[in-house]
C-alpha cells in the first residue's frame, strides 16, 4: 500500500487463462479470501471464477455453505492456502495444496506443494495438475513449470 492508501498486487496472467478450461470440464474454481480490496475483486472478475468471497475471516463455515449450494462434498474440493488460517480447510478437503512460499507448518500438512510461489503461478500449477490427473492435459505439469 502506498502513502495514498492505494493497494498494489501482482498477479500471474496465466492463472486466469486456465479458468475457462476448468469451467468447460465442470470444475468450478472460486476464491474465499480474508482480503477485502477492490483490486482483488477486479482480478477475480477478470479470471472468471464461479464465485469470489472477500473479507471472510471464518473460511471453514463459508466453504461448507459454498459446497452445499453447489451440491458437492468435501472430497470433491481442491483447496490451496498458505497460512494457518487455512489449515482446517486444507485438512478436510479431497486435495490440498500450498504455494512454495507458504509457512512450514502448512507445507507439512498438505497433499501438494507447488513449485511456484503464491501470486506467481501457484494457482495455474494446481489447475494444470488437476487437469493432468483427469487426463485433460497433454503434458505433465512439471514440463510446463517455467
Amino acid at each position: 500500500m502506498d502513502v495514498n492508501g492505494i493497494v498494489y498486487k501482482r498477479f500471474q496472467v496465466k492463472d486466469g487463462q486456465i479458468t475457462p478450461f476448468l469451467r468447460k470440464l465442470d470444475i468450478r474454481p472460486g476464491i474465499i479470501t480474508g482480503r477485502n480490496v477492490s483490486i482483488s475483486k477486479i482480478r477475480c472478475e477478470q479470471m472468471g471464477v464461479d464465485f469470489h468471497l472477500h473479507g471472510i475471516r471464518e473460511k471453514w463455515p463459508t466453504l461448507l455453505e459454498v459446497i452445499e449450494e453447489m451440491e458437492l462434498n468435501l472430497n470433491q474440493v481442491a483447496y490451496i492456502g498458505d497460512d494457518i488460517i487455512y489449515l482446517k480447510l486444507l485438512l478436510n478437503v479431497g486435495f490440498s495444496a500450498t504455494p512454495s512460499d507458504a509457512i512450514h507448518s502448512v507445507k507439512e500438512k498438505v497433499d501438494y506443494i507447488t513449485l511456484k510461489k503464491g501470486g506467481q503461478g501457484a494457482f495455474r500449477e494446481l489447475a494444470d495438475l488437476i487437469l493432468f490427473a483427469g487426463g485433460n492435459l497433454p503434458w505433465t505439469p512439471a514440463q510446463n513449470s517455467t
